[in-house]
């Protein structure tokens, strides 16, 4: 099953291109311009991934990582970034745009595992503990 991915920009060149290589590296891709066009689509679907691009301002950015996180918590965010310096301190993972599409792809594949892993590892202990219960029954 394809990870679906949230890729924000507002810049609609950008937007259309994340998608296509993400699409042909295999995952579901779904594209936002700003805050609203986000918080339209989030409550359409469920995402593994926030992809936060260059937004209209960075004060545009902070509020979208803010209401993003508290609607869906577990959410990782990556922010892809310019001219080196990242400005959303509140994104788990930050990434160079110059780095290319194989740097995107390869680092959105790395989150979404790393998630995968993290979520395993919480549900072990919960099934482990099920299981005796489950055989005395």
């Amino acid at each position: 099953m394809a990870k679906k991915v949230l890729s924000i920009a507002a810049d609609s060149a950008l937007r259309i291109s994340r998608q296509l290589i993400l699409e042909q590296a295999g995952f579901e891709v779904a594209s936002a311009s700003g805050v609203e066009d986000a918080l339209a689509v989030c409550d359409e679907s469920r995402f593994a991934l926030f992809i936060l691009g260059q937004t209209s301002s960075e004060d545009e950015s902070e509020k979208l990582a803010k209401l993003l996180r508290k609607k869906f918590p577990g959410v990782p965010f990556l922010e892809l970034h310019s001219h080196g310096t990242p400005y959303l301190p509140k994104a788990d993972y930050s990434l160079e745009t110059m780095d290319g599409p194989e740097a995107l792809v390869l680092t959105v594949q790395r989150i979404l595992e790393k998630a995968e892993e993290k979520a395993g590892m919480k549900a072990a202990p919960a099934s482990e503990k099920s299981r005796p219960n489950a055989q005395r029954a």
